[in-house]
Order: structure tokens, then C-alpha cells, then sequence
């Protein structure tokens, strides 16, 4: 791989990457379904917490645990 194809690599990395910062910005501050409110600041919850990105319709959707294994019974 010669240097031109690296950089034509690294911009492209670069535009995706830079509209999944964009939409991760854009986090809601509780669940969709139930409203729960969401602290961004609480470790325990960014790890437990669920977050759903549609790069179609550009929008971030998070949901609480709970309402999550619901949607995904649900499936």
C-alpha cells in the first residue's frame, strides 16, 4: 500500500467516523420507551445501557436495560 492509498484510506475513515461522533453527541438524556432518565456521567449505566444508531434516518435512540431486553424479545 503506497502512501496515496493510506491517506485516500484515512480521509474516508475520517468522514464516518466524524458522523458517528456527530450522532453520539447527540445522546438522549433518558430511554425512549420509558423515559427513565440516563446520567452520562454514571459509568454503571454507560455500561449497561443500550444504544441504537441509524445512520439512514441520522438519529440516536438509547435504551435502559429493561426496555431493552423487552424490544428485543419482542424481535
Amino acid at each position: 500500500m503506497n502512501r496515496q492509498q493510506r491517506r485516500a484510506l484515512g480521509k474516508s475513515l475520517g468522514k464516518e467516523t466524524a458522523s458517528t461522533i456527530d450522532l453520539m453527541l447527540n445522546l438522549p438524556n433518558e430511554c425512549l420507551t420509558c423515559k427513565k432518565p440516563y446520567d452520562k456521567k454514571d459509568k454503571q449505566m454507560a455500561s449497561t445501557w443500550s444504544v441504537e444508531v441509524s445512520y439512514k434516518n441520522k438519529t440516536t435512540n438509547l435504551y435502559c436495560p429493561e426496555c431493552f431486553e423487552k424490544r428485543k424479545n419482542a424481535d
